[in-house]
């Protein structure tokens, strides 16, 4: 191989790499929203969070599991359907809640982690509950049915 080949070769592998590198891992941007947790029928706020928003399907995919514990999130979908929550390679345990498309609280559900790093990982426990939100709070977060959720 003649050294221009060579040097074409190099420069062609590397600009497969970069754009392979920009497609298979880009970067992911969350926006934040504020949500208040409040009683459905009085309007008493019983808590406020601010909450990554997971918008697209590379961010409903990881979830939580790249965050800290404290963390909350909220995964929007189109409409209102049976959906399931994975806990893959999550650390520590979540308060998972479905929410309807007036964002009142559908079902509670806890999500448990393993302690066991190599089995967190492969693991595919989790919950399911039918909402077009879901929001993901710590585990000692405690949400009631007769709660709903907005945005400030």
């Amino acid at each position: 191989m003649t050294p221009v080949r060579v040097i074409i070769t190099v420069i062609g592998v590397f600009i497969i790499l970069v754009l392979g590198g920009i497609v298979l891992f880009p970067e992911v941007v969350y926006e934040t929203q504020t949500i208040e947790l409040y009683d459905c029928d009085t309007g008493v706020v019983t808590q406020t969070e601010t909450a990554l928003i997971a918008d697209t399907p590379l961010k409903q995919r990881f979830g939580l599991s790249p965050f800290p514990q404290e963390q909350v999130m909220l995964f929007e979908y189109d409409e209102v359907s049976e959906r399931g929550i994975i806990m893959r390679g999550m650390s520590y345990d979540l308060t998972i809640v479905y929410l309807d498309e007036s964002f009142q609280v559908h079902s509670v559900n806890t999500g448990e982690s393993s302690n066991i790093p190599v089995i967190r990982w492969y693991s595919y426990s989790g919950v399911s509950g039918s909402g077009q939100y879901i929001v993901e709070f710590p585990a000692t977060t405690t949400v009631s049915e007769n709660e709903c959720i907005r945005r400030i």
